[in-house]
């Protein structure tokens, strides 16, 4: 198995199988099998400014190195 940086595993019954890849930021919350790849793609950044105004979104440039959300 092998679980890469960043990967949240949750859950006390959550089980990962063998031979499982596990890739970073993925948010595992189910049981894997055995033999899965776990991969996260097109991944959002989501945003509010304040309590009263709507939830926008903005997909991630995966060339861009970092982001800030003020």
């Amino acid at each position: 198995m092998t679980i890469y940086s960043g990967a949240s595993i949750l859950g006390g019954d959550t089980v990962i199988g063998k031979n499982v890849v596990v890739g970073g930021n993925a948010f595992i919350t189910n049981s894997i099998p055995d033999g899965a790849k776990v991969s996260v793609k097109s991944q959002e950044l989501m945003f509010r400014y304040s309590s009263d105004t709507p939830v926008e979104t903005r997909e991630i440039n995966p060339e861009e190195t970092c982001f800030t959300v003020i």
